[in-house]
C-alpha cells in the first residue's frame, strides 16, 4: 500500500495543496460494530467504543482524523479509535501546515496546546467558543466558521456516501486501513480529475453516473 499513499500524495501536490495557508478540521465516525455483542478481538484489536455528537451515535470501532482544504480537499488523513478525543487529534491534523490557520469545533478547545501551535509552528486555531469561556467569537470569527466549515462536511459527506468510509466491510484492523487508504486515493483520484475536465472539485459522484 505505500504506492497508493504516494500516488495520493502525488494528487495532492497536483492539487496545490501546500499552497493553501488554510485547513478545516474534524473527525468522523468510522463504526465496525453497533451492537454491543461484539467488540475487540475478532480480527480488530485497535477498536474501542465511543460516541460521535453529531450523529448521537454509540459505536465501536475507529475514528476518521480529516484535514481539508476550503475546497474540499482532503490533505492529512489518519484513524484513530472511537474513544481517542479530538483534541489529541489537533497536532496531527496541522502537522502539514505552517503558518496558517485551522477551523474546526468545539472539540478541538485547548488553551494550552492552540498556544504551543501558534508559538511553534505559526498555526492559529479558530474554533466556535462554548458558552460559558470569557471572551465569544467576535463577528469576524463567527463569520469565518460559517462561511468555511460547511465545506468539510460535505466533504465528510461524500466519502461517507461514495467511498463508504463508514462501511468499508474489512475484517482486521490492518484490512480496514488498507481499505481507507484506497478510498482517500480514489476520492482525491476523483478530485484531480475534475480539475483536468473544469468541473466543481466535489462533483465527484458525476464521475461515476
Amino acid at each position: 500500500m505505500p504506492q497508493v499513499e504516494a500516488f495520493r500524495r502525488y494528487l495532492r501536490f497536483k492539487l496545490g495543496v501546500d499552497l493553501e495557508d488554510m485547513r478545516l478540521i474534524d473527525t468522523l465516525p468510522m463504526p465496525v460494530f453497533k451492537t454491543a455483542r461484539l467488540g475487540r478481538g475478532n480480527g480488530f484489536d485497535l477498536i474501542s467504543w465511543g460516541y460521535c455528537a453529531s450523529k448521537d451515535l454509540y459505536y465501536c470501532g475507529f475514528k476518521l482524523m480529516l484535514s481539508v482544504t476550503p475546497g474540499g480537499i482532503p490533505d492529512f488523513y489518519d484513524m484513530c479509535s472511537a474513544r481517542h478525543h479530538d483534541i489529541n487529534a489537533l497536532a496531527e491534523l496541522v502537522s502539514t501546515l505552517v503558518n496558517g490557520l485551522a477551523l474546526g469545533d468545539k472539540g478541538f478547545i485547548d488553551e494550552a496546546r492552540q498556544q504551543f501551535l501558534l508559538k511553534y509552528q505559526g498555526v492559529y486555531v479558530l474554533t466556535y467558543r462554548r458558552a460559558n469561556q470569557y471572551r465569544p467569537n467576535t463577528p469576524l470569527e463567527k463569520w469565518i466558521l460559517d462561511k468555511y466549515r460547511q465545506r468539510i462536511e460535505t466533504t465528510g459527506s461524500q466519502l461517507v456516501d461514495l467511498m463508504h468510509i463508514e462501511n468499508l466491510g474489512a475484517k482486521s484492523d490492518i484490512g480496514w486501513a488498507k481499505r481507507l487508504m484506497g478510498a482517500m486515493t480514489a476520492f482525491t483520484l476523483g478530485i484531480y480529475l475534475n480539475l483536468l475536465l473544469g468541473r466543481d472539485l466535489l462533483a465527484v459522484k458525476a464521475l461515476f453516473a
